[in-house]
């Protein structure tokens, strides 16, 4: 365990959670809007967003649904990639989301690198980051969340 731990407000853990990237897609305003509602208007809830530049002209979004819908959220973006002028779809399933939050994230500077050293200590490969003021969310594979939650309590004080 580590000598000095950082106080946190707690971890909360998203299950059984399957990531679909659209890549490519078009730097248009609105586009992140047109994938999303194509979701909402079949009931699904998104659980992570994460949307950046890519290295062509276009943005790559990805989402994070739950697997008991994946598939209908799969196919709600495939009916909507021409028009956001994505290149390709990529899926992965079988993740998890782990957010760490506490109430003064924004005055603590490194808290994000101190929780990605802990999952790349033990090898895990983070493969999609969130973050707010409040909260730091990293998505992976679901078969490490054991060793990355006992990671993060040997790292941090959470309640």
């Amino acid at each position: 365990m580590s000598a000095k731990r950082m106080k946190v407000g707690g971890v909360l853990v998203t299950k059984d959670v399957g990531m679909i990237s659209v890549l490519g897609a078009s730097a248009a305003p609105g586009i992140a809007g047109i994938v999303l509602d194509a979701l909402g208007r079949i009931g699904i809830n998104v659980e992570f967003i994460s949307c950046c530049p890519d290295l062509g002209d276009g943005y790559t979004i990805s989402v994070c649904v739950r697997m008991d819908g994946f598939d209908e959220a799969l196919d709600a973006i495939e009916d909507v990639r021409q028009q956001v002028g994505a290149q390709q779809v990529a899926t992965n399933p079988d993740l998890c989301v782990v957010a760490v939050f506490g109430p003064h994230f924004r005055e603590i500077p490194n808290i994000a690198s101190r929780i990605f050293k802990a999952h790349a200590e033990i090898g895990i490969t983070i493969l999609a980051i969130s973050t707010s003021i409040s909260s730091v969310s990293c998505v992976f594979d679901q078969r490490r969340l054991n060793e990355a939650l006992a990671t993060l309590r040997d790292r941090f004080e959470v309640p």
